[in-house]
């Protein structure tokens, strides 16, 4: 044996006791039998060998014959580096490459490596009698062109039984392109190797013992991207310092286990050249040829992108001709911190040239951020002021937001537009004080330079804002009054935002004074505006109060509609993706709740909370959780609902506008008193928060039914008599149906607790009356603990005292009461018949009603008369309806 020859190299690295076992990526090494080469390539600690090491270690080395060499720089020399392989193999059954020994030294070093000898290497392996796996690990420190040329001859004509594993950084240079045409390869990459968050689990867990909180462990599983190496040093810092939230907000590129990591095995490799390039393009999220051109000033970086992509640093291609590419987080992070220290007082151009270059190419949101990092506040307020209302009226005000508040507020201030828009943005956040200082800073403005046309039109959205304020605190009067100021500037386009804003608040003030009617038609108005002048944002919040009208009214399906076409319109201008419209996607998720279709509404929530996310739009967010908090309630789902209501807490400590707080706090309480947590329920009842108003406000409707609700199942008969009294006078009068049964059913409650039985029967008879058609099923399942019983104990009186529609619903209530037997529903006489069933049936398969008249040798119009039967019978207006009722009542 050589004197140079390390024993080390050829040996399979010892497997710890503790890792994770990768058994997704297991699975897919087991097809490493049907192919030649198997190409495992990753940025340096993504554990290419720990993976391929581990695997062999318990799935292949006592099936197969295994040879491990571990390469470095000095083995770039072909006689050294094909020695290492026979040495490896001769390891595995000494003399089955006695051929290519002697083969091997007869070759002289200053006569340089025969070619020949490779083939002497590939009939030695045709003596093997079992599968053979030949491990080539950290190829990429091979330098030599010849060797990748001899590799290249060596894998095309190995034995079937021999399957070369080649670890590396980098793509190799052995005809990939051919190997992979030929389905000859089976290739894992970045991705594959990517640590899951429930593999990021075990390894904090099992491996580093190390506990952790799932909401730091998602975060550290996106900002390390499943870098192995990455979470290692997480954990390692852990170890030492448990403090997790110090941790997250220290744990980047720049972090010293991080900084020691990549300048030792990946920076100080590379050539000046590319670190130059590397460091410069850092100050990019994304990039592609011509914008790194333009930021490095060359006029090849097509060349260095392809170059950083092929050797794996740490380059992430976004489509799928590699055009456009972003850096790893944590890599992204240290290239910063190095161009900070080493190349800061070119920072400035770097961020100019980049924005020069979106502005050039119309992409204003990239341009303004790098003008502002570049501090050239006037380039960045002219590029703000062409698309910030477009943007704020999308519902992407927090972004506008943000811009604003980079900019000196002495440069601020002397765009009056600006300080307009900022306004409405602290307005709709709730934010009363910062909201008066912009509105005071622009009628000084206007105070010293007179223009009475914009100051007229400014004097209007100022009183418009005002009244937005007043909303705040309920107040009809002072909305009514500040809006017939702005009215009195006579601004002159009706169709314009200002208009559709002052029909929206003239809905709000009639909403706070239980004019429901005069309301929806101003919210229709304000709707109709917004949709004419593509002004999303205001859409979006005129349907959402068309959405709490129509409910109030008791209007469910007519709400869902509504929304239904408001996302077909959106959709059709390309729209249906803004952050505002997760508004709409809640309005949804509280229609499908009331008729308890539980599944669907969550479905709708989440959908609206990854809007909200997306956009930071706080009340969508707010709301989400609120609406998640009932619906996993409803499930019994009690610790995840109140998570939940903690999330909503946090967000609505400042978003108060559309009177989160009040909201939640209704939720909250709910929960509370349905789980027997009275003591909380009482403290809020005795807040000021009830004796502040002074009259029962519709707003407030829900609030006084938790107040009745915590006052019947504490027993306190005087106190639920006189509110459920009076709300049932406010809201019949108002004629807020589905607020006024909802007190219905807590009066029939009361009734029962009382033994006035008849009255009891009467009240719940009448709220039934009023929620079947609209299908409200959730105001009598919430009360699920008290109905159940009555309903089952009174079920005769029931069956005299209702139609057969009626029934219908009361039938649908107790299915959807938990462990009620079928023979405890009411028996109705058969709705539909033999043949209506039969239509239903095809209709559950989705057939048209060509296909079914066909099935059942009948005209269309024969189908058609039986659909409007079905409808008709079962008091519902679509396919999809009758379906769920038939369904609810057990009809198919």
């Amino acid at each position: 044996m050589d004197k140079g020859f390390i024993k080390s190299k050829i040996n399979i690295p010892k497997v710890k006791d503790k890792l994770v076992k990768r058994l997704a990526l297991f699975d897919k090494l087991k097809q490493a039998i049907d192919y030649k080469l198997i190409l495992v390539t990753a940025p340096a600690g993504f554990g290419k060998s720990t993976l391929i090491s581990s695997w062999l270690n318990f799935d292949i080395k006592n099936k197969y014959f295994v040879a491990w060499i571990s390469f470095d720089e000095r083995d770039s020399e072909p006689l050294i580096f094909w020695k290492y392989i026979i040495y490896s193999l001769n390891k595995i059954k000494e003399g089955i490459v006695d051929s290519s020994f002697s083969a091997l030294n007869s070759v002289q070093f200053n006569y340089g490596f025969e070619t020949e000898i490779l083939s002497v290497i590939i009939n030695d392996l045709f003596n093997l009698e079992k599968e053979l796996f030949i491990v080539l690990d950290d190829l990429y420190l091979i330098k030599n062109k010849e060797i990748y040329e001899q590799l290249k001859f060596f894998i095309r004509n190995i034995p079937s039984n021999v399957h070369v594993i080649i670890l590396s950084r980098v793509v190799p240079e052995i005809g990939i392109a051919k190997l992979r045409a030929t389905d000859s390869m089976l290739q894992l990459s970045q991705e594959d190797l990517s640590f899951t968050k429930e593999e990021t689990e075990v390894f904090f867990k099992d491996v580093m013992n190390v506990d952790i909180s799932d909401n730091i462990l998602i975060i550290l599983k996106e900002r390390t991207e499943g870098w192995a190496a990455g979470l290692q040093m997480a954990a390692l810092s852990l170890k030492n310092n448990k403090d997790e939230e110090n941790l997250i907000q220290r744990f980047k590129g720049d972090h010293r286990y991080v900084l020691d990591y990549l300048m030792e095995e990946v920076f100080t490799l590379l050539d000046k050249e590319t670190q130059e390039f590397l460091m410069k393009t850092s100050i990019l999220d994304e990039m592609n040829c011509d914008l790194c051109n333009k930021v490095v000033d060359i006029k090849n970086s097509q060349y260095f992108l392809e170059k950083l992509d092929n050797e794996n640093l740490f380059m992430i291609p976004l489509d799928e001709n590699k055009e456009w590419y972003r850096y790893h987080h944590l890599f992204k992070d240290f290239l910063r911190n190095r161009i900070d220290i080493t190349m800061e007082n070119i920072l400035p151009k770097l961020y100019s040239d980049a924005a020069n270059w979106y502005k050039e190419n119309g992409f204003y949101s990239n341009g303004i951020n790098f003008y502002l990092e570049a501090k050239n506040y006037s380039e960045a307020i002219l590029m703000i002021e062409k698309i910030d209302m477009d943007l704020m009226f999308s519902g992407e005000m927090k972004k506008v937001y943000d811009w604003y508040m980079a900019i000196p507020k002495n440069k601020f201030y002397e765009s009056i537009r600006l300080c307009m828009n900022a306004a409405w943005f602290t307005c709709t956040d709730g934010n009363y004080e910062d909201t008066e200082d912009y509105l005071k800073h622009i009628e000084a403005f206007f105070e010293i330079n007179k223009d009475e046309e914009y100051e007229k039109y400014y004097n209007t959205e100022i009183m418009i804002v005002r009244a937005m304020l007043a909303t705040l605190e309920k107040d009809s009067n002072k909305i009514n009054e500040y809006l017939k100021k702005a009215k009195n500037y006579s601004y002159e386009h009706n169709e314009s935002i200002l208009h559709a804003a002052i029909s929206l608040l003239n809905g709000t003030a009639c909403i706070y004074d239980g004019e429901v009617l005069k309301a929806l038609e101003f919210f229709e108005e304000s709707f109709k505006i917004s949709k004419r002048i593509n002004n999303y944002y205001l859409a979006v919040m005129s349907n959402r109060s068309i959405i709490i009208s129509k409910m109030l009214k008791g209007k469910l399906y007519e709400a869902e509609n509504q929304c239904v076409n408001l996302l077909e319109y959106l959709k059709s201008r390309n729209a249906e993706k803004i952050p505002i419209a997760g508004g709409i996607y809640n309005d949804l998720a509280e229609i499908y709740y009331e008729w308890n279709n539980l599944d669907k509404a969550k479905e709708f929530a989440l959908k609206a909370l990854e809007f909200g996310e997306k956009g930071e739009v706080v009340w969508v967010l707010c709301k989400s959780y609120m609406i998640l908090t009932k619906i996993l309630f409803a499930n019994s789902n009690i610790e995840e609902s109140l998570n939940y209501i903690k999330k909503a807490e946090i967000i609505v400590v400042n978003a108060k506008l559309f009177d989160l707080g009040t909201e939640l706090q209704v939720v909250k309480q709910n929960v509370f008193l349905r789980t027997g947590n009275f003591d909380e329920v009482e403290k809020w009842i005795k807040s000021e928060s009830f004796f502040k108003l002074e009259r029962c406000n519709i707003e407030y409707a829900y609030y006084y039914i938790a107040q009745l609700r915590y006052f019947i199942l504490n027993d306190l008969m005087k106190e639920a008599e006189e509110t459920v009294n009076n709300l049932c006078v406010n809201f019949k009068n108002r004629k807020i149906y589905k607020v006024f049964a909802e007190v219905l059913i807590l009066k029939s409650i009361l009734c029962n607790k009382k033994g006035n039985i008849e009255e009891m029967l009467e009240l719940l008879v009448k709220a039934i009356n009023i929620s079947y058609k609209e299908n409200y099923l959730r105001i009598f399942l919430d009360e699920k603990e008290d109905l159940k019983s009555i309903i089952l104990r009174e079920k005769d009186k029931f069956q005299s005292m209702l139609e057969k529609e009626q029934l219908i619903f009361l039938n649908m209530i107790i299915k959807s009461f938990e462990e009620v037997n079928c023979e405890q529903a009411f028996k109705i006489s058969e709705i539909l018949s033999i043949r209506e069933v039969e239509v239903l049936k095809y209709l559950k398969e989705g057939l048209s009603n060509l296909q079914i008249a066909n099935s059942l040798f009948v005209s269309v119009n024969t189908v058609k008369t039986h659909l409007l039967n079905i409808y008709t019978k079962l008091d519902v207006h679509s396919r999809t309806e009758a379906l769920a009722k038939a369904s609810g009542l057990g009809i198919l």
